[in-house]
């Protein structure tokens, strides 16, 4: 099937529109303007590239992380200074024969009441208030340098306790009021409550 299709998501599905997504632009602009180097972006690819072509890719700064399935992709994309975003993005979308660029919208990344800041009593620290949350970053190619980014992350928000749980899902406990914050930026796939063992 050729075509824009639906997305799905650990938690709900979105359609998606071919061309770049002007949120995408938009956000990207902003985070190179913060120094970012490099972003996660969600390509829909008309076919899946071979073995060998994510090779090359690689070379041009453009890296699987997360395979959604249906020929969906979260990407690990370098962004260099000298070239414009929309041009960059677009230089993108032909190199992996992607008809859709988009950004993982924050509605799903989490449920809906753990959005809205409605965690289960059993999470929240009665004494500092943290929340104990536990959350799936986009891997980068190299396992250091995902942990690298997942501690940073979660460090920035004020984290503490900060655990691996295998893969490149994190365990942390968070302000609530910086829960939202980190859901914000590309490199987090979802989050949740984390359960008791």
């Amino acid at each position: 099937m050729q075509g824009p299709r639906p997305i799905a998501f650990r938690h709900g599905n979105i359609e998606v529109a071919a061309g770049i997504e002007p949120q995408l632009v938009a956000y990207v602009d902003g985070v190179r303007k913060l120094g970012a180097k490099s972003v996660f972006v969600i390509a829909q690819c008309n076919a899946v590239p071979p073995p060998e072509a994510w090779e090359g890719l690689a070379k041009q700064g453009i890296r699987a992380s997360i395979c959604l399935g249906d020929r969906t992709y979260v990407l690990d994309v370098d962004l260099p200074a000298e070239v414009p975003t929309q041009q960059h993005l677009a230089r993108m979308a032909e190199l992996v024969g992607a008809h859709a660029l988009v950004l993982q919208p924050i509605k799903h990344k989490a449920l809906p009441e753990f959005l809205a800041g409605k965690f289960d009593k059993r999470i929240v620290d009665a004494e500092t208030k943290l929340v104990h949350i536990q959350i799936m970053f986009c891997p980068k190619i190299k396992d250091a340098d995902t942990d690298f980014l997942a501690r940073k992350l979660l460090a920035d928000r004020n984290a503490k306790d900060i655990e691996a749980q295998g893969g490149s899902v994190y365990s942390a406990r968070l302000p609530a009021a910086e829960i939202a914050l980190l859901l914000k930026h590309d490199a987090v796939h979802y989050a949740e409550e984390k359960q008791k063992e």
